[in-house]
């Protein structure tokens, strides 16, 4: 059993007293990731996911906020892939021995914006990842853009609960993002024919 199903579906950012403690003029946000347990059959496939430190340490900071996003996106990543196959490990490097298949996830970009930005009711986060997938003998066999996308609306929250619940469904759409690519991936679902577009 790995240690995503160990976890009970919810990771909290911390280091909010330190952002505090320093004075930061930004409001620190620290979105869960909270994700239902996807209905999709399991594969006996062997799996690892790449996290970068730079993958895990990703922050978006602007005027208004300061927001953790890196832990969050690579609790979504080895959630997902826990979901869709039996023995997934994460490495910080990209180790292809003993393994089917292996997952690189990079950021491409993070922006939030609130109502005061487009005049609307919603607080929004894009996400957009890049993610990489080498074969057994470590070369690219394929890869992605997952582009998602999450909001909430203002007047139901306040506005750090409105960030990120916004942040939250960003991240549930790139879970879904991935799942489908992987499902059509030939590779990783273990199908004969070519993977789909």
């Amino acid at each position: 059993m790995t240690r995503w199903r160990r976890a009970r579906g919810r990771l909290v950012v911390a280091g909010v007293a330190g952002f505090l403690a320093a004075g930061c003029g930004t409001t620190p946000v620290a979105p869960d990731a909270v994700l239902p347990d996807p209905v999709v059959a399991e594969q006996a496939r062997r799996i690892a996911l790449v996290i970068s430190p730079e993958f895990r340490q990703r922050r978006y900071t602007d005027d208004d906020w300061n927001i953790g996003l890196g832990e969050p996106a690579e609790f979504t990543f080895g959630r997902t892939l826990d979901a869709l196959y039996r023995d997934v490990r994460v490495t910080d490097t990209p180790d292809a021995s003993g393994v089917d298949l292996i997952v690189v996830p990079t950021w491409a970009d993070a922006q939030i914006s609130g109502p005061g930005d487009s005049h609307g009711e919603f607080h929004e986060a894009w996400l957009h990842f890049d993610v990489r997938l080498l074969d057994d003998a470590g070369a690219q066999v394929d890869r992605w853009p997952i582009r998602a996308y999450g909001r909430s609306r203002d007047r139901l929250l306040g506005d750090d609960e409105a960030v990120a619940e916004a942040v939250e469904r960003a991240l549930r759409d790139a879970a879904t993002a991935l799942i489908l690519k992987l499902r059509g991936q030939s590779i990783a679902g273990g199908r004969t024919e070519e993977a789909l577009p």
